[in-house]
C-alpha cells in the first residue's frame, strides 16, 4: 500500500511539473478540515485547488509527522493550533512546496497520509 502511494505521489508530481513548464498556475492549498471517526481517531483533509502530490518526510523519535505538499501555495487558511492528539501547523518551506508538521503529544499517537478521494485532497490519519 504504501509503495502504492509513492507511486502515485511520484506520477502526480511528475504532471505538477509538466504543468508547470506550461506556465499553469501552482495548486493552492485552499482548506484544512479536523474531523473526529471516534475518539481515538481523527482525519486532516487538507484540500487544494488542483491535483496535490505529496510525500512523508521522514522522521526521528516517533513524534513528528511531517507531509510535503509539491509544488503548491498556501492560500488564507487558518491555523489549526491545538487538536487533541498535539499540534498542527502548515506552512510553506521556501522552495516552493508547503510543509504540514503534527508534533503528536504522545508516542502513542500515529499518523499516517493518503490520497483522499481525488487527486485534490490529502488525508492525513492520526489515531491512538
Amino acid at each position: 500500500m504504501r509503495r502504492i502511494v509513492t507511486i502515485l505521489a511520484a506520477v502526480l508530481l511528475l504532471s505538477r511539473l509538466g504543468a508547470a513548464r506550461a506556465g499553469t498556475t501552482p495548486p493552492v492549498v485552499a482548506d484544512l478540515q479536523l474531523r473526529s471517526t471516534d475518539a481515538t481517531h481523527w482525519v486532516l483533509h487538507v484540500r487544494s485547488s488542483g491535483p496535490q502530490a505529496f510525500d512523508v518526510v521522514p522522521q526521528h523519535g516517533g513524534t513528528r509527522f511531517v507531509v510535503r505538499l509539491y509544488g503548491a501555495v498556501l492560500g488564507s487558511t487558518p491555523p489549526l493550533g491545538a487538536a487533541p492528539f498535539g499540534t498542527v501547523s502548515v506552512k510553506p518551506d521556501g522552495s516552493g512546496n508547503v510543509t504540514l508538521t503534527i508534533q503528536l503529544a504522545t508516542k502513542n499517537w500515529h499518523a499516517s497520509a493518503v490520497q483522499g478521494t481525488s487527486a485534490n485532497a490529502v488525508d492525513v490519519q492520526v489515531s491512538r
